[in-house]
């Protein structure tokens, strides 16, 4: 078998390296510039620029939408973790890291005070960061609308108890219609955390469409391992 000219391997290797730097130049989108700064600068600085990241009034939301994406893979996470233990004369040449989880939890708390509901609702069912979910659920929590009942009821399967539980409490509400929330309340008062049943207790026996419809399991909820809810349930039977 004839061997090809090494020149020609040579051709075609480097054919093949500027076709894949032309795909990367030409797939790349240049970044948003936010008041004369690509977006990349207000994203890394969080949490530290926070007040210059308010002052952008309309252009806020976006970039802390954008912040509470930020991953970080198994090497960038391994420097992080390596930084504080770096000689100083070292982290004054190297880049600082990114810190992912608190610009997370930075922009999440910022979104809470900033977005509105709708911006809120989607990231609690979409974003995959209980600390997140966990801001963004907590200005639902007094907002009575149908929308936002739902989103909460919906919460009450997040993975994450915390944010269960704030959900549980946003349902307690008084002002709030419960009926969408009684099948989702009575699949509760099997939970696992004590605090989810006892919370599922109070709000369905404090109207009578929920007691009605959680009777049997209101009734079994006497005999709960928990003293909170059997007292609970005790109270909304009498």
């Amino acid at each position: 078998m004839k061997k090809r000219p090494w020149f020609l391997t040579l051709a075609v290797c480097l054919t093949v390296l500027f076709a894949l730097g032309c795909l990367l130049v030409f797939s790349h989108r240049p970044e948003p510039i936010i008041n004369g700064k690509p977006e990349s600068f207000w994203v890394n600085g969080l949490p530290a620029n926070f007040q210059e990241i308010a002052g952008l009034g309309s252009n806020a939301v976006p970039v802390l939408l954008k912040a509470i994406e930020r991953r970080q893979d198994p090497i960038t996470r391994t420097y992080r973790d390596l930084w504080p233990k770096l000689p100083g004369w070292i982290q004054r040449r190297w880049p600082r890291p990114v810190d992912a989880p608190a610009l997370r939890k930075a922009a999440a708390a910022m979104l809470s005070r900033m977005a509105d509901h709708k911006v809120l609702i989607a990231i609690l069912k979409n974003n995959p960061d209980p600390e997140v979910r966990l801001w963004v659920i907590m200005p639902l929590m007094q907002n009575s609308e149908r929308p936002i009942t739902l989103a909460l009821i919906e919460a009450l399967q997040d993975k994450d108890t915390r944010v269960r539980e704030v959900a549980m409490a946003g349902l307690a509400t008084n002002d709030r219609d419960i009926k969408p929330a009684i099948p989702a309340l009575i699949k509760c008062l099997r939970d696992k955390v004590p605090a989810m049943r006892w919370w599922a207790v109070k709000i369905l026996g404090s109207q009578p469409a929920g007691i009605e419809a959680a009777l049997p399991e209101l009734k079994r909820a006497l005999k709960d391992p928990d003293k909170r809810v059997r007292d609970a349930a005790t109270e909304a039977l009498k």
